[in-house]
C-alpha cells in the first residue's frame, strides 16, 4: 500500500495478503488487514478494512456458484428459478450491474 502524493514520491505504508482461498463464493465478508513491513517488523503500520466478494471468473466457476445458491434456497434445477430471485433471495449483487452504476 502506497499513499499518493500529487506531484512527489509516493510513500510506502505497508503491506498485507489476503488469502482467496479462505473466502466464500458469492458471500460479502468484512476483513481486517494488518500492514507490516518485512524490513521492520517491530512497527505497527495500522490496518486496512474491507468488504470483499469473490466472484467466479469463468463461465464454469459461475455456473458452479449459481447451482451452490439453488442448493442453498432448497431448489434444485428442474424448478428453473431466475437468476435474479436467487440474487435477491441470497443478497449477491451481479457484479456487472454495480460497475455500470459506478460509470
Amino acid at each position: 500500500v502506497f499513499d499518493y502524493d500529487w506531484g512527489l514520491q509516493d510513500d510506502f505504508m505497508g503491506s498485507c495478503q489476503l488469502d482467496l482461498t479462505a473466502l466464500e463464493l458469492g458471500r460479502a465478508q468484512d476483513l481486517i488487514l494488518c500492514l507490516r513491513d518485512p524490513n521492520k517488523p517491530t512497527l505497527d503500520f495500522g490496518e486496512i478494512v474491507l468488504n470483499v466478494t469473490l466472484y467466479p471468473k469463468s463461465q464454469e466457476d459461475k455456473e458452479a456458484l449459481q447451482t451452490m445458491e439453488r442448493a442453498m434456497l432448497g431448489a434444485s434445477l428442474r424448478y428453473e428459478i431466475r437468476n435474479g430471485e436467487i440474487r435477491r433471495r441470497t443478497r449477491v449483487t451481479n457484479i456487472a450491474v454495480r460497475v455500470a452504476r459506478l460509470k
